[in-house]
């Protein structure tokens, strides 16, 4: 049996990275072979192994912590892998998971081990190393779910780790060379340790990558303010030609409607991620964002459910619904040379994405722009929306203009 779950347990652990590297890559058939590998490593192996290892024991209070305990490693595991498929309920999977892992499964634990304990090290160790690596777990649980205090907790937990469980781990070592700390205490240990380490590392990273969002929108954002002015002496130079300057006018209004409409989705949701009011949210710069690389309130509050997306007020629906008016009202304007053009280089396609990489074929056009994408990613996009906006409106009244110089051009020819 032992063999057998070993010789799984290795197939598994090829196929997951396989999956994960078909995944980064882009190559078709990642989606299975992560849905089968982490499936079957959910609800086959790890039930099985946790059985041989609860059997070992002594009691029902040791036997059911240790039991939920590898319950809620295998509803991580689960939740992992719903998050890679887009599939619903995979945040509340991870709160449960980690919730009860830190609340209940790691105070039960090191009550168990710190009664069974030998010394007074020994208790100090595995009351300060559970208490700590339970503050950790709650950590990397805000972090995932962009909670505030996250790295409060993570900084407490580390330093509580550090401080006053990991001498107490070395003398206990230091007196008894023979003696093993128990694998599953040994195990928690280092790998909270690494994780919250590259918990760290990819934070700072991740926070790099999202300061260059930043400043692309700040790019963006001036060469839009740009076009806009443009745009404005394009207008004001067609006075003279009542119907062109009308048509002219009428370009600009619909173009200023759907940029501030745009610039209030924007204020809209960097107050709900900011957790500020419009007024805060209008003034602050895209630097200035503490939570750039939250993905969970963007998805929420454009998309809501993939199964269903929502409608309404300031959804990704009612953007597109806008964008398709819009690009079809600013296209009549122009004559049918120009409208065939514009209608290749405008920048405001809606068409829907082909991804077949996760099995998902067709992929609806709010879905690919905007699910699961940082806020950081979110308003670049929409930065360059509002830009594509304002150079239809320019190609309108650049037409406009080129009309009025072929008249009279072609007057003073005759």
């Amino acid at each position: 049996m032992k063999k057998t779950l070993n010789i799984f347990s290795i197939i598994t652990s090829i196929f997951i990275v396989l999956g994960a590297l078909f995944k980064f890559m882009h190559w078709p058939g990642a989606g299975l072979m992560l849905m089968l590998s982490m499936g079957f490593l959910s609800i086959g192996f790890i039930p099985v192994y946790a059985k041989s290892k609860i059997n070992a024991l002594n009691g029902w209070k040791i036997k059911f912590a240790v039991g939920l305990g590898w319950f809620c490693i295998s509803l991580l595991n689960l939740s992992i892998l719903f998050k890679i498929m887009h599939w619903p309920f995979a945040s509340g999977m991870i709160v449960l998971s980690m919730g009860i892992f830190a609340l209940f499964f790691i105070p039960a634990y090191s009550i168990h081990k710190m009664r069974h304990s030998e010394n007074g090290a020994e208790k100090i160790m595995n009351i300060s190393g559970g208490i700590s690596i339970s503050i950790i777990i709650l950590g990397l649980l805000f972090k995932i779910t962009h909670w505030p205090g996250a790295s409060m907790l993570l900084l407490f937990g580390v330093l509580l780790l550090l401080t006053l469980c990991l001498p107490f781990l070395l003398r206990s070592y230091k007196n008894d060379i023979n003696k093993r700390s128990d694998a599953l205490v040994r195990f928690t240990f280092i790998s909270v340790l690494v994780t919250t380490l590259l918990a760290f590392l990819f934070n700072n990273a991740s926070r790099m990558f999202m300061n260059s969002f930043a400043l692309t929108q700040e790019n963006i954002e001036a060469s839009s303010n740009n076009i806009n002015i443009r745009n404005a002496n394009i207008l004001a130079s067609l006075e003279k030609n009542n119907s062109a300057f009308q048509k002219a006018k009428k370009a600009r209004e619909l173009s200023n409607d759907l940029y501030n409409y745009i610039s209030d989705l924007k204020s809209h949701l960097i107050g709900t991620v900011e957790g500020i009011s419009k007024e805060e949210a209008d003034s602050l710069a895209p630097a200035d964002i503490t939570n750039k690389d939250n993905y969970d309130i963007t998805t929420r509050a454009l998309i809501g459910e993939l199964e269903s997306p929502r409608e309404g007020s300031f959804s990704a629906i009612e953007l597109k619904n806008k964008i398709a008016v819009f690009r079809e009202d600013i296209l009549s304007m122009l004559n049918e040379k120009e409208r065939a053009e514009a209608d290749k280089t405008i920048g405001l396609s809606l068409e829907d994405t082909f991804e077949p990489q996760d099995g998902l074929g067709m992929v609806k056009w709010e879905i690919h722009t905007f699910y699961n994408v940082p806020i950081s990613g979110v308003l670049n996009t929409l930065s360059q929306i509002q830009n594509n906006v304002r150079m239809a409106e320019n190609d309108v009244m650049n037409s406009l203009r080129y009309q009025i110089a072929t008249t009279e051009i072609t007057e003073t020819s005759k």
